[in-house]
């Protein structure tokens, strides 16, 4: 009887510190990532992203940012409210079972060419004890559209000769000489499909 009272007397305590004094578990993003490793902008790609958190009901928000190598924010943060459940601009990516909520494909802000990380904080409902949760993605990367390239540049020959007699007074030979005298120019260049124009300039040996 001693003992069952002594077991009573440590349940009733526990009840009472799990009802008036237990912190609950803060929500905490275990799964942050990019859908894809590869990004071009080339395709107009953007980037899309999927997490996963648990105990989203004592979820308040989440805020995500892309940030370079070194810290820098290179988009503007983007916040979701979760205070009222899944926010209707992610109802479509998200699914909530239990005690886990998974969102997938949610779209970033990134677009430009660049490397970036993103981080997300979890931030919990006001409750006495919660801590936010933070956490970074592996680098991602959007690859720039491809620069043209001049590959080669060159003349058709060394050396042209110069025909500057009189177009009247040329004889046969000259005539069939004047093409000599016009300089042609071959190059070659890659990339080309992206290429706008080409410009050519001809300069005397000083400039």
């Amino acid at each position: 009887m001693l003992l069952l009272a002594l077991l009573g007397i440590g349940a009733t305590a526990y009840l009472i510190w799990w009802l008036l004094f237990r912190i609950p578990p803060s929500p905490k993003v275990f799964e942050f990532y990019p859908e894809d490793s590869n990004y071009s902008a080339v395709n107009d790609d953007v980037i899309h992203l999927g997490f996963a958190i648990n105990h989203p009901s004592r979820l308040s928000s989440i805020k995500i940012v892309g940030l370079s190598a070194d810290g820098k924010p290179l988009t503007r943060p983007e916040t979701y409210d979760f205070s009222k459940g899944i926010p209707d601009v992610l109802e479509s990516s998200c699914k909530q079972q239990k005690q886990l909520l998974t969102c997938k494909n949610i779209r970033s802000n990134a677009r430009k060419p660049g490397t970036y990380i993103f981080e997300m904080t979890a931030q919990p409902k006001l409750v006495k004890g919660a801590v936010p949760s933070t956490i970074k993605t592996n680098s991602v990367t959007i690859t720039p559209i491809p620069s043209p390239e001049i590959i080669s540049f060159s003349s058709t020959k060394p050396t042209y000769r110069d025909v500057t007699t009189d177009k009247n007074s040329r004889s046969k030979s000259q005539k069939r000489n004047l093409n000599q005298s016009e300089i042609k120019l071959n190059w070659t260049t890659n990339n080309s499909k992206y290429l706008q124009s080409l410009q050519l300039i001809a300069r005397t040996a000083e400039g």
